[in-house]
């Protein structure tokens, strides 16, 4: 029997999972990306030596990677070395900070020193998030777009006997008086792509992998996760095309044939798009094949955009870690700038990598990488003016925080905003990490893994189901590709 052909366009993490899964089933996989290197926003450069990972910069829930690559017989170890960072990362409250360490009692010890009582709290909301997280492994996060796993009687019953379907903020403050306490428990919803007020007291589930199981490290960077993957899948045969961009997908009788990269035919049996969900909708596909609205996607609440600012530093600087919070005062007026006013926040929390304090590998002896990340709207004017005159407070801010002087000290300096993420991966407003996970746009409410009106186009990745982040794209491609395996064997 004829191998089924299956276009991939865009290697990230949830096309490259996809390919993998479907190659080592026995689909001709032909995977297409625009860019000249695998891992969609997991990319990198390298300037006057230093190197530069320009999209995630966390390691987490690496039993999702384990579990990829077990399935081929292979572990995350053949492919690169993975540390476990301790202390995780260090918060600072102005000029005060804390360490956090997972899986250790400090962590206790630091919240009953500043509020008497929580503590306690914080066992009971861990413990919560612990049972939440291995109930959506088991029941939710690897099943189809459907409402099964989120509304089973032990998940249904677990999210309204807790009160878990409200808004985070809500419940954190519940639970925690401490202000710079709830910080601590709050600021992961940026990276679950909303904000504490509009993402669902559910998500508390991160907690246990923030605090519980803690966060990692891969040696050289978050890129050699991309070329891992990229390996793992050239190992099962798919094919790749990079620098190569999709202009259109071809649909006849209401299924897909073809694609079109400028001017060349790619022909196959089943297409599936880890690009921007709303780019392939509107840019590469015609009118009548659209499963949204230009007014679905205008109402679809988009994750926030990211200033992003990197730096090579020509000397050492004290005081960071390899992952930093800096928590502003003006909390609300931040998280109120994206999710609301949508404008530049004029007062904001930031976050700080230097991975030269785990990694001697990205910058030159006696130097320092920075990346330094501020959670924005999407959609915001970008021009050159905005940008220069951003970063110049964001180091102002940066230089006092620290209480060092840096600025005279940069060798590499490279701006990364919303202009960008539209060049570079054609992202919706230029938003920096998919549809937010809101209550309405959480499981089976994300735009569906699957066409509704092309019968063999499929989705993967941030902007479907399950969700937001490195881990939930390689579950993504997995979802996908099984969906495409029970529909293939129902026809044949």
């Amino acid at each position: 029997m004829k191998k089924k052909r299956v276009i991939i366009i865009g290697a990230g993490f949830g096309g490259l999972s996809c390919a993998a899964v479907l190659a080592d089933r026995g689909f001709r996989v032909t995977l297409i990306e625009k860019n000249g290197i695998p891992g969609g926003r997991a990319g990198y450069f390298e300037k006057n030596g230093f190197r530069f990972d320009t999209g995630p910069s966390w390691y987490m829930m690496p039993e999702v990677f384990s579990s990829f690559f077990g399935q081929f017989g292979k572990s995350a170890q053949d492919f690169y070395l993975l540390k476990r960072l301790n202390p995780s990362y260090r918060a600072f409250f102005g000029k005060d900070f804390v360490d956090l360490s997972a899986d250790t009692e400090d962590i206790f010890d630091i919240f009953e020193k500043r509020e008497k009582g929580s503590a306690k709290e914080l066992k009971q909301i861990l413990a919560l998030a612990k049972n939440l997280y291995e109930l959506s492994l088991k029941k939710f996060l690897y099943r189809d777009s459907d409402f099964k796993g989120l509304l089973n009687p032990e998940m249904a019953n677990i999210l309204i006997r807790n009160g878990l379907l409200g808004s985070y903020d809500s419940y954190i403050k519940r639970k925690i008086k401490d202000k710079d306490l709830r910080k601590l428990l709050m600021w992961h919803t940026v990276f679950l792509g909303g904000t504490p007020k509009n993402v669902p007291a559910l998500y508390i589930l991160m907690l246990h992998v923030d605090m519980v199981i803690g966060t990692y490290y891969p040696a050289g960077g978050m890129f050699r996760v991309a070329e891992a993957f990229k390996d793992m899948a050239k190992m099962l045969g798919v094919k790749f095309v990079f620098s190569e961009k999709v202009q259109k997908i071809i649909v006849k009788n209401s299924k897909a044939t073809a694609v079109d990269c400028s001017g060349d035919l790619i022909e196959g049996d089943i297409v599936v798009c880890n690009a921007d969900y709303n780019h392939v909708e509107t840019q590469l596909l015609d009118p009548e094949w659209r499963s949204y609205s230009d007014l679905r996607w205008e109402k679809r609440t988009m994750s926030p955009g990211t200033f992003l600012c990197f730096l090579g530093i020509n000397k050492k600087i004290d005081g960071i870690l390899h992952h930093n919070y800096f928590f502003s005062e003006h909390w609300d007026s931040h998280f109120a700038s994206i999710a609301e006013k949508n404008r530049w926040p004029e007062e904001y929390s930031y976050y700080v990598s230097c991975r030269s304090k785990s990694d001697r590998s990205v910058a030159p002896e006696n130097s320092e990488d920075i990346m330094m990340l501020v959670p924005v709207a999407p959609g915001l004017r970008d021009d050159d003016e905005t940008r220069e005159r951003f970063k110049e407070v964001l180091l102002d801010k940066f230089e006092k925080d620290l209480g060092e002087k840096i600025c005279d000290s940069i060798s590499v300096s490279k701006i990364h905003t919303h202009r960008d993420q539209i060049k570079k991966y054609n992202a919706y407003k230029g938003n920096s990490f998919g549809v937010a996970n809101t209550l309405f746009g959480t499981g089976p409410l994300r735009p569906a893994n699957h066409s509704k009106k092309v019968r063999n186009l499929f989705f993967t990745g941030t902007g479907t189901i399950p969700g937001i982040g490195m881990p939930l794209s390689v579950i993504s491609g997995q979802v996908t590709a099984e969906k495409i395996i029970k529909s293939y064997d129902k026809n044949n």
